[in-house]
């Protein structure tokens, strides 16, 4: 958690205003340039992450996930529109869009909390789909998110029948972030390799980049969830660091695998293999 609220405020914390964090209390102060007061408030007794026993406190971190996501919606809604309408100063329209990007990933956090707790069996609506069209569907959606970044998406479909049965929705889910992690830790210009492949009977999938790596000290904790491997982006896109460990949950639910291999600074390659049935 400790990590957690940090992240929310690192985009305030500028020479000006100073966060700072000491076991169970947290202070921030706000001020700018052309003022010698600053604004002061604290939380205190903010549990550390450690101190947290997430399997515990599952239902009562989805309770709170559930309670904030309109409130927080409704915060990105109405900063959007006060960017957009409000006269303001410059300086003022950059405290709001810290506000609504601080907002945004609060939501992407929340929703993937929400997500993770009610994620149903893969036997669920399972029907028999073709994963070349899948990842291929994919692919195009998010192709958009590659070229703010001048990035080239290549895709090889499998040349044999790549269909699987599994819950569409959830491994729509699975490729939309891999393919989404790909962008966002693969600097501007190079490429992102996508390949679907039937393998022993079983059709796998492959996405595969030229970004920044995994450190050897991070591999252990890709797929946890709430993990410490969560990192910005390429462009200093931020991370809820829960996207993985629902990957590996749905693809084990689906009786599958999902690894990686990598290089640090040599980019990365993440594997998933499904059975052709549940």
């Amino acid at each position: 958690m400790e990590s957690i609220f940090s992240n929310r405020f690192s985009a305030f914390n500028t020479p000006e205003n100073n966060f700072e964090h000491d076991g169970d209390s947290i202070s921030m102060s706000y001020g700018s340039p052309q003022q010698s007061d600053g604004v002061n408030f604290s939380a205190e007794q903010i549990p550390s992450k450690k101190s947290i026993d997430y399997g515990r406190s599952k239902k009562e971190l989805y309770a709170i996930a559930h309670d904030l996501k309109n409130p927080l919606a409704t915060i990105i809604t109405l900063t959007e529109l006060v960017l957009r309408k409000g006269q303001l100063t410059d300086e003022i329209k950059e405290y709001i869009d810290h506000i609504r990007r601080i907002s945004a990933h609060s939501l992407e956090f929340t929703e993937d909390v929400i997500y993770s707790a009610n994620l149903n069996p893969a036997d669920e609506a399972s029907m028999l789909h073709d994963v070349n069209d899948l990842v291929y569907t994919v692919m195009c959606d998010m192709k958009y998110m590659a070229n703010n970044k001048q990035q080239t998406v290549i895709f090889r479909p499998s040349t044999a029948d790549a269909s699987a049965k599994i819950n569409r929705s959830q491994i729509v889910r699975v490729v939309s972030n891999v393919i989404g992690n790909a962008i966002k830790f693969t600097p501007a210009g190079k490429n992102i390799r996508i390949a679907v492949d039937v393998v022993d009977g079983q059709v796998q999938f492959s996405i595969e980049d030229e970004g920044i790596g995994i450190p050897l000290t991070l591999h252990s904790k890709v797929f946890d969830a709430f993990t410490d491997a969560k990192r910005h982006g390429t462009n200093g896109e931020a991370s809820s660091g829960l996207g993985l460990s629902i990957c590996k949950q749905i693809v084990e639910n689906h009786g599958g695998q999902i690894w990686f291999e990598t290089k640090p600074a040599n980019g990365s390659v993440f594997y998933v293999k499904l059975p052709k049935s549940v």
